[in-house]
């Protein structure tokens, strides 16, 4: 009797439904004009981007087996009107995602170009064996020349109680927001046309505490 109450335990532990990190999604989050002046201000900045860097504790270095894309974090002009936007929603993502309100230090933004081949491995955007991480809230805003002719790229989401996970279609001028410490991963983009305008393009945002 006792192995029979084991086995329907086990059996009932691995029917419990995945444990998600809450996400928030806004379609069409910046006016047309603004969506577009950031997509062109990316294409045309094409040789400012450089290969991404995967952080732990001290300098970030290059992983393409882990992390392949190009990023650039320059370009002011192009970030103030973009933080100002992440202000503004800032107590509605707050909100949705069930975070305390905290006062925004820092609003760092990268954007990342995703081309054939690209990827990001599953991780989160705070360390792992550290509690000095400042950031709270991860946004990630997609842009691509419409119509897409990339496929791939899904962000994916991960449960923190089984191998369950979630999907969601990049889409241009869609926002995604979730807790920074959400596990994630980018699944590997498909570019046939190997040029540049065409790729998978994002702006990464962490809202800082």
């Amino acid at each position: 009797m006792a192995e029979d109450t084991a086995t329907s335990k086990a059996i009932g532990a691995a029917a419990l439904p995945g444990i998600f990190m809450p996400v928030h999604t806004i379609s069409n989050w910046l006016p047309k004009e603004h969506a577009d002046s950031v997509l062109d201000f990316m294409i045309t900045s094409q040789e400012q981007f450089t290969a991404s860097r995967v952080y732990g504790k001290g300098e970030g270095h290059i992983d393409p087996d882990f992390r392949k894309s190009v990023v650039f974090r320059g370009g002011k002009e192009i970030k103030d009107p973009l933080r100002e936007a992440v202000t503004a929603i800032k107590p509605e993502l707050q909100k949705v995602l069930g975070v305390p309100d905290f006062p925004a230090k820092r609003i760092e933004v990268e954007f990342a170009a995703h081309g054939e081949g690209a990827h990001f491995e599953r991780h989160v955007d705070t360390l792992h064996d550290s509690t000095s991480s400042t950031r709270i809230l991860t946004l990630v805003y997609y842009l691509n020349r419409e119509p897409k002719t990339y496929s791939g790229g899904h962000l994916r989401l991960y449960a923190l109680n089984n191998q369950e996970t979630k999907e969601i279609e990049p889409m241009h001028n869609l926002l995604v927001a979730f807790p920074a410490f959400a596990p994630h991963s980018v699944a590997e983009v498909h570019c046939p046309s190997g040029r540049f305008e065409d790729q998978r393009f994002a702006v990464n945002i962490w809202v800082h505490r």
